[in-house]
């Protein structure tokens, strides 16, 4: 690769980009600091802050805010700053979990807006695909009918009337069927349902029985924790890594996310390395943790 290459390949890396921003936002944090320090007493009312303002109340009621109500926002965003600027100088914010938490909810999203990722390359979606297959597994599904039959309706003969039943569901030249068994608020027909769904809905041995059961015949009896069902398979799909073909969106979204919480990660551990993280001895005895 020529130095030409090299240079460029680096360009394009988005951790080196953050790199850059983060020196940029220190020495930005340091100048606006100054600035703020001296002009902490003033509020300044500017054309763009009506603006918000009015396109607020707007979203909030659907019109424009009168004369009057245009200066009830005003004198209670003007309110908002005086308190907002006391509290800060009165160090309220201060070991406050909840102001902390949005505050570094707000640092994330800084991150985010200020990374640079581009768009990736066909080899680049290729191996990333091939690295996390787990994340695109087309999950198993199935289509099927069912017939119910409820054990307090039939008691005792519960399996001799499943098995009755099923032979007449084998034998009937009656196309629908779903009048057939005993009333439930189940559905009849389930279209195109993953395998947890149908896990979560009749259980697993249910659904193991279901999932290798012959197609296009009524099968059963299975049970499940609502009574006995009968079942007939219209269509079973395994679970299968799909080509980058049919989901390149999806594999782009998640590489993009990925390389973002790379980027971030790397922004992060550039901010914490300023810190010097103490643990007292009582609390490291106590936790049993580290502070690493």
């Amino acid at each position: 690769m020529t130095k030409h290459s090299k240079l460029y390949a680096l360009l394009r890396e988005p951790l080196f980009h953050f790199l850059l921003i983060g020196i940029g936002i220190f020495i930005l944090f340091s100048q606006i600091k100054t600035s703020d320090d001296n002009n902490n007493q003033q509020i300044i009312i500017t054309k763009t802050k009506i603006d918000t303002l009015a396109n607020a109340f707007f979203k909030a009621k659907g019109r424009p805010p009168t004369a009057e109500e245009m200066k009830k926002q005003l004198e209670y965003d003007i309110r908002e700053q005086v308190l907002y600027r006391e509290a800060m100088a009165m160090g309220l914010d201060k070991d406050d979990m909840i102001i902390r938490r949005r505050l570094a909810q707000k640092m994330k999203y800084l991150f985010n807006d200020l990374s640079v990722v581009d768009k990736p390359s066909e080899a680049e979606l290729k191996k990333f695909l091939s690295e996390h297959p787990s994340k695109f597994i087309k999950p198993a599904t199935i289509s099927f009918s069912q017939v119910y039959l409820d054990p307090k309706e039939h008691g005792t003969n519960l399996e001799e009337d499943a098995q009755d039943l099923l032979e007449e569901l084998r034998t009937t030249t009656v196309k629908d069927t779903i009048s057939f068994g005993d009333r439930s608020l189940l559905p009849y027909d389930f279209s195109n349902e993953r395998k947890s769904d149908i896990i979560s809905m009749f259980g697993k041995a249910f659904t193991e029985q279901a999932f290798t059961s012959v197609i296009d015949v009524w099968s059963g009896p299975f049970e499940s924790a609502y009574g006995i069902h009968l079942i007939y398979i219209h269509k079973r799909t395994e679970a299968r890594l799909a080509p980058l073909s049919e989901m390149r969106e999806r594999v782009e979204r998640e590489w993009m996310r990925f390389k973002q919480d790379q980027a971030n990660e790397v922004f992060y551990q550039s901010l914490y390395q300023h810190y010097e993280i103490i643990v007292d001895d009582e609390v490291l005895k106590d936790a049993n943790i580290s502070a690493k």
